[in-house]
């Protein structure tokens, strides 16, 4: 169980970041809540009140929203000390000049995690040395446990999360596990691609919802997103019913396509920490 003073002293590092976050079911990876609308919208200071008083009050892990929603973070997840080590070799070779110790670096219970922001919306997937969490994602946090039952925790805490022109700067190349169609290689990062290809059911509405609010922080207009999503659900197993296709889009269409600032400088979005966090 997490002790509630570190929660209490993490909650608030993190809302000083301009990072938003949800309770983890205890020592899993799996959030203790729906999370699909948080992709577009962050947490409000009350829900975060209701999640202490439900989750964190009893010892609830925390994990990151990594992409738009938290001001373009994303996080390297190196799945062993050898990938972290091999990571560092290669940075030394091909960007030099990157300063990972501005990181904020964390031990898992395997590995290690590497946290930065991109100034742009950032990509999902693996890359040479372990996997991307970027945009529609989630990254566990300290002083969350481990299924092994260690405790997440920094080994570099950095001072501010350090924001990067693209993932060539930190020696980072995506790995595309299936060639990029002509016709799509805007839709860079990968998952857009794969998840248009449909999913199984139990997968549907939350890829839909994902795959919508993509396009819709692209700013694709909403009929066309409509069309795009009409094909997903065709080749869905099941199809997903247009009805529900219907209902994603219009739910999404609620937020603004674009923002005057990065997220991460929008006081609308960064929120003060709640009242006895």
């Amino acid at each position: 169980m997490v002790n509630r003073e570190t929660l209490t002293d993490f909650i608030r590092l993190y809302r000083h970041w301009g990072l938003h976050f949800l309770p983890s079911l205890p020592r899993k990876k799996s959030p203790a809540v729906k999370w699909e609308q948080f992709q577009l919208q962050p947490p409000t200071n009350e829900v975060y009140r209701d999640w202490w008083i439900k989750y964190w009050h009893k010892g609830a892990g925390i994990l990151l929203l990594c992409g738009q929603v938290s001001g373009n973070l994303f996080g390297l997840d190196f799945d062993s000390d050898a990938g972290w080590a091999s990571w560092q070799r290669n940075l030394e070779e091909t960007a030099p000049d990157f300063d990972f110790y501005s990181c904020p670096v964390v031990k898992t219970g395997r590995g290690w995690h590497l946290w930065a922001r991109l100034t742009h919306p950032p990509p999902s997937g693996r890359f040479q040395f372990g996997e991307i969490h970027g945009d529609g994602t989630l990254l566990m946090a300290p002083p969350s446990l481990h299924p092994s039952g260690a405790a997440y925790h920094f080994a570099n805490p950095g001072g501010e999360l350090p924001v990067v022109d693209s993932l060539l700067s930190l020696g980072v190349s995506l790995m595309a596990d299936k060639p990029v169609g002509q016709n799509h290689q805007h839709l860079d990062p990968s998952w857009v691609v794969d998840a248009l290809r449909g999913v199984p059911e139990k997968q549907r509405n939350e890829t839909a919802t994902r795959l919508a609010g993509y396009f819709h922080r692209k700013g694709v207009p909403h009929n066309i997103i409509l069309q795009l999503l009409e094909d997903f659900a065709s080749k869905c197993h099941p199809p997903l019913s247009l009805a529900e296709v219907a209902k994603v889009v219009v739910s999404v269409s609620r937020y603004p396509q674009t923002t005057t600032a990065p997220l991460w400088e929008n006081p609308a979005y960064r929120g003060e920490a709640p009242n006895g966090l």
